[in-house]
């Protein structure tokens, strides 16, 4: 008995197919939504683009819309467990029956126009927000930008918030090639929000948004890194500062991204509170679904999930892992275990320096388990060891069950972290919801 969902779970992806999915042009998703009857002119838009941050920040956008009592949607992806967390509305998923119906209904235009994956899920997103009436949608721009699906719509600001090296075969393989393809998401006389860029991306960025009219903010400019985060912190842009927040997420790297999204409402002149904001950040996943980004799925031992997958995200998430251990008191008495799988284009061996230099410099020791990532795009486990090993890391593999490792772990006292994959996100999330039964 098939599927409901499969006209549209059984389309080209880019992570099961590889780059022979990727059909870059407009000319598939305006035919999906031409055949839909233009749901995205229904709302407005913001467009949420960059190499790390993209989700969090889309993410707390969508949360200070929501917390103020606009009905808002948000589009974000890959998805872990659940292909509707790619159409969340004021954070919640839609009615099942509401997407298969609408498979269903359009299961011929599937079938005429072939998009990928990523198309007919962005697609069905904007339908989804469509139906549901939503004021704002918040879209996350899936690779690069200036050729994305996404970027057919129309926003009323776009952001980037960081460049870093990333999908080189299909960006570039400088900063000023990738940040050239992420600026595709400006328009004239729009608002554009950066967030802390290199100085080679930054260039790019300011000569494009001058070339095009776009109207440039930076509201991290004259902000230095801050290197310890207190409970409670001060936001500013160039309307307000806003004392008291209690950020819901961990890491200076997430400072950046609530001040990026705070500045992007204060640039559309959005009548979002001080209140809304704080409750929002204190929140981020209640008002917006995100999930997976330093996520504590375990207590007592810590147990954290998050899909950072390159050297620059995985840095902020380790960090912030060591953080979380040194402040509970068991930073240099325990040895942690880290759980790790990545895609075959993915940098492993640079973030296996990072790792490694991050456990050295806290004085602590870190028990390293591999595990294979599956379709076009899949990595064995013993390779992602190999590359990982590089760095003086020593690497297990051949134990492949995620839930018997974070159970032997929790039997042990070990505190975890799972990274590198959203594959092995997911694989988390899903003994989280077997172990609250």
């Amino acid at each position: 008995m098939s599927d409901p969902l499969d006209p549209l779970m059984q389309l080209p992806g880019y992570l099961t197919s590889g780059a022979s999915a990727i059909h870059p042009g407009f000319g598939r998703i305006s035919a999906l939504l031409n055949g839909m009857g233009r749901p995205d002119f229904s709302f407005k838009t913001i467009l949420v683009g960059g190499t790390n941050g993209k989700g969090s920040t889309a993410s707390m956008i969508a949360a200070m819309l929501t917390a103020s009592g606009f009905r808002t949607g948000l589009h974000t992806s890959p998805h872990l467990v659940d292909v509707r967390e790619r159409m969340r509305i004021d954070g919640r998923l839609p009615d099942p029956t509401w997407l298969e119906r609408s498979i269903a209904e359009h299961a011929d235009l599937l079938a005429d126009v072939a998009p990928s994956f990523f198309e007919g899920a962005l697609a069905f997103s904007l339908s989804c927000f469509a139906a549901h009436h939503v004021d704002w949608a918040i879209v996350e721009i899936g690779l690069g930008g200036r050729l994305d699906a996404a970027n057919v719509l129309s926003p009323e600001a776009s952001v980037i918030t960081s460049i870093g090296m990333d999908h080189t075969d299909l960006l570039g393989d400088t900063l000023s090639a990738i940040a050239l393809e992420k600026a595709g998401i400006m328009r004239p006389s729009r608002s554009v929000v950066l967030g802390r860029l290199p100085d080679e991306a930054r260039v790019v960025m300011v000569d494009e948004a001058a070339r095009l009219g776009s109207l440039l903010i930076e509201p991290l400019s004259k902000t230095e890194l801050p290197h310890s985060i207190d409970k409670e912190i001060m936001l500013t842009s160039s309307l307000r500062s806003i004392s008291d927040i209690k950020l819901s997420l961990s890491g200076a790297h997430q400072v950046d991204n609530a001040t990026v999204a705070l500045a992007t409402i204060d640039a559309l002149s959005l009548p979002v509170s001080d209140t809304a904001v704080r409750e929002a950040l204190a929140d981020i996943a209640g008002y917006s679904g995100l999930r997976a980004r330093h996520e504590e799925i375990h207590h007592d031992p810590l147990i954290i999930v998050d899909v950072a997958h390159n050297p620059q995200a995985l840095h902020a998430t380790v960090k912030s892992f060591i953080a979380a251990l040194e402040n509970s008191g068991k930073g240099s008495e325990t040895t942690a275990c880290l759980l790790f799988g990545c895609l075959a284009d993915k940098d492993a061996s640079t973030m296996g320096f990072v790792i490694h230099e991050a456990f050295v410099r806290a004085h602590m020791k870190v028990d390293v388990h591999c595990f294979p990532t599956n379709g076009a795009r899949g990595q064995s486990a013993e390779e992602t060891a190999n590359k990982l090993s590089i760095s003086g890391l020593k690497p297990i593999y051949g134990q492949y069950d995620v839930t018997g490792t974070l159970e032997q772990a929790c039997r042990k006292g070990q505190p975890c972290l799972v990274a590198g994959s959203h594959m092995l996100a997911a694989k988390a999330l899903e003994w989280k919801q077997a172990i609250a039964k």
